[in-house]
Parts: C-alpha cells; structure tokens; sequence
C-alpha cells in the first residue's frame, strides 16, 4: 500500500462495503495489511459486486518493546474460545497459544474460525496487527515450543504475589490453567521452567475471564495500556 496506489478489495469486503454499510464513491475508508500498517483513501466502486480504495495515505506503526502472549487451557465451550481472543485482541496481546491440559475434555482444533475471528476482531478496534493463533498438543509442547518469561495463573497462589515488568525485554507467556486449575504434574513443569506464578484474587473466575484479567494486568504493567494503575504502599 502506498500513496497514489490503488487497493481492489476482497469479494467479501467489496460486498460488505457496498452492500452493507452502502459506501459512497468518494468516502473516505480505511485499511490495513494485518501487520502493522494502516492506510486510507477514496472509495471506488468498480461495478456492482466489485471496488478498491484509492490511497492517500500511509502509516508504519511500531510494534510494543514487550510482546504480551495469552496461553489459557483449551476451554470447554466455543464461547469461551471467541471471548478469549475477541478480547485479548481489543486490548492489544501479540498471540493467543491454546494448549490441551491434562484435565481437558476435547483436543485444540478448528483454528481457520478463530483466524477470522481476529480479523472481526482488528476491524472493530482499529487495531492494524494480527496476532497469531496456535494451538498445542500440551503443556510441555507450549513451553518448549514458545520462548519468554512464563507467568502463570494459579488458584493455590497468595493476592501477594509481585512481578516485577519492566519497559523492555523477552516475550511474556501468560499460562491459565483449566477449569479446575493445574494438575501437580503441570505445576511441577511450570516450576521447571522457572515460571513466576501468581493469584489473580479470591474468587474463582471463569477460565476466560481470568484470561482476560491476567492479560490487562500484564498489559497495564508492560506500559501499553496507556495510564498504569499502582497500589500505593505504606511505608
């Protein structure tokens, strides 16, 4: 995409825009190639089922210092997996690795729906980056297969629990557990790999919702979710 270029639009784009939102020829729109770069220009329609975007401007933007991977258990239910990444994909996490625990009921599969989930998702937000949706076969395949500090979610953990974040370094990995938490098996693995496990409060959340808060937290305290939130202490 560059200035003065021309972007033809995919059937379906081309059919949501005229269809749907009923674009006029002149409007300006918006685009984005899903790594990084935004653009816009004038509206076009083609013919009836076909359009492109006349370009007029372009924007770079840089990916954050610190990559914030989401990795919860395989969830039971389809909703919980479309919560999980609409979500995470709003508030800014590079990656989702979904990840069959011992106490899972089904094997991680059928990724294409969640690929056009995050698409949905980056439209709605405004957000040019895709991140990336994986799925593995355990717990011992994700840590082996993905680099980064391992931070881990864990019931048994105290509200005490500090990790220190700071402004630049590796890839953070965030582990949830799944429904019923950890076996002794996986938290003796995530021990191995010198993970930093903390509590997420009293209550027992909902595997996605605990998803969703340990990612805020760890965005909040990486510095991307704009103004950061400290717990002043007593002297």
């Amino acid at each position: 995409m560059t200035p003065g270029g021309e972007v033809p639009l995919p059937s379906g784009e081309a059919h949501h825009a005229l269809r749907v939102l009923r674009i006029k020829a002149g409007e300006t729109v918006g685009l984005f190639d899903g790594r990084g770069t935004e653009a816009w220009g004038a509206f076009t329609p083609v013919d009836r089922r076909a359009a492109l975007v006349r370009v007029e401007g372009v924007r770079r933007h840089e990916a954050p210092s610190v990559r914030v991977l989401l990795a919860p258990a395989w969830p039971h239910r389809d909703k919980a997996v479309e919560e999980i990444i609409r979500r995470g994909t709003e508030l800014g996490v590079a990656g989702f690795h979904f990840w069959r625990a011992e106490r899972s009921q089904r094997p991680t599969g059928g990724l294409d729906r969640w690929e056009r989930c995050v698409v949905d998702s980056c439209k709605q937000c405004g957000r040019p980056a895709f991140p990336d949706v994986n799925a593995w076969d355990s717990l011992s395949a994700l840590l082996d297969g993905v680099p980064g500090r391992v931070v881990a979610a864990d019931l048994e953990e105290t509200p005490s629990e500090v990790v220190v974040l700071g402004p630049a370094g590796p890839d953070l990995l965030l582990v949830v557990g799944p429904e019923g938490d950890f076996t002794e098996g996986e938290r003796a693995l995530l021990t191995e790999k010198g993970a930093a496990r903390v509590s997420l409060g009293a209550q027992v959340l909902r595997l996605e919702v605990a998803a969703v808060t340990l990612a805020t937290l760890a965005l909040n305290g990486a510095g991307l979710l704009g103004t950061q939130f400290m717990a002043k202490r007593d002297a």
